[in-house]
């Protein structure tokens, strides 16, 4: 498995659970000549049409058609409650999936538990949306979204669900231009920024692990999407509480 060193921290070049593909996703896997890092520190993840049989340590064969960029921090760093940030600029193209969230260790999916910072989801050709799935419903958005999953007490999935970012809050289409996106993670309360701007907050959540791996990828959706501009990531810090 290809590694990095990137913003003061060691990265594996994989999909979460240090996997090449994901049976949640078969139609793409995680290429290494799809992450680079520019002279100037900027993590550059893309993603392609290449297709691939890949037979994975699990015994199953995939056959994939995307090559997409991934990396994940490496087992020995060491992430739990702080403050996390990214500059991050999106991919632009169709049906394209870009994200930066923490996923949980020491259990499985979801009882460790999914923080998600930033989570953009492209309809086509557009991340903009005209309602959102909260009162008051039609509400201008960039879709790119904050959301927060868990256990519930019978072990099912559960979730505070995807939350948009409104025009308002940032009016400038988040493909043109890098834009900062914050979670600040305590054991009680989860709020998150965007350029500074506080535009969520979760309080009184269920337990989830303490120790968080981070992950950055620019995936697509089903098995149908095109990159034309990859995703660009700089300046990530994460400053433990």
């Amino acid at each position: 498995m290809k590694t990095i060193y990137w913003c003061g921290y060691t990265w594996d070049c994989c999909m979460d659970s240090n996997r090449i593909v994901r049976e949640e996703t078969p139609y793409m896997w995680c290429d290494d000549n799809m992450i680079t890092v520019t002279e100037d520190g900027v993590l550059v993840l893309d993603a392609f049409f290449n297709p691939k049989d890949i037979e994975h340590w699990d015994g199953k064969t995939y056959h994939t058609k995307y090559g997409v960029g991934t990396i994940v921090s490496n087992k020995k760093e060491h992430f739990g409650y702080g403050r996390y940030s990214c500059e991050i600029q999106i991919p632009d193209g169709y049906n394209c999936w870009p994200a930066f969230w923490l996923a949980g260790t020491g259990a499985n999916w979801p009882k460790a538990g999914e923080i998600d910072i930033m989570e953009a989801f492209q309809n086509g050709s557009s991340y903009f949306r005209w309602t959102t799935p909260q009162p008051p419903y039609v509400v201008p958005s960039w879709w790119v979204t904050t959301n927060m999953h868990y256990a519930k007490e019978d072990g099912s999935h559960g979730y505070y669900g995807s939350r948009g970012l409104p025009i308002c809050k940032l009016w400038k289409s988040p493909v043109k231009r890098f834009v900062k996106y914050e979670c600040e993670w305590l054991p009680d309360k989860i709020t998150f920024y965007v350029d500074g701007k506080k535009i969520r907050e979760i309080v009184g959540y269920p337990q989830i692990s303490q120790e968080m791996r981070v992950v950055l990828d620019c995936w697509g959706q089903e098995n149908n999407f095109v990159a034309t501009q990859p995703m660009k990531c700089k300046n990530f810090k994460y400053e433990p509480f």
